[in-house]
């Protein structure tokens, strides 16, 4: 997503991708280790290309995990809860 944001400029794009799981679970360890990291580490990061985090705050990264972590186990819950693997194995 930010390689078509980049060639467009649209920036749909850029919100479609701080809003996918994926984003916010590859930002948060840079997001939460950044301030604890030496300054010359974080030079480092940016050079690779690792210390641009997508999502705009460790607290919306962390909201954005939970809001498809909950609901996916809690339908993994209850469809292990109703379907009685044991009555259709027998």
């Amino acid at each position: 997503m930010d390689l078509i944001y980049t060639l467009t400029g649209k920036t749909i794009y850029k919100t479609v991708q701080i809003y996918l799981p994926t984003s916010p679970a590859n930002s948060l360890p840079i997001q939460y280790a950044s301030p604890l990291l030496p300054q010359t580490v974080g030079v480092v990061l940016q050079f690779v290309g690792s210390g641009n985090p997508i999502g705009p705050t460790l607290d919306l990264s962390v909201a954005i995990l939970l809001a498809y972590t909950i609901p996916a186990i809690m339908i993994a819950a209850a469809y292990f809860w109703f379907a009685d693997i044991s009555r259709k194995m027998s």
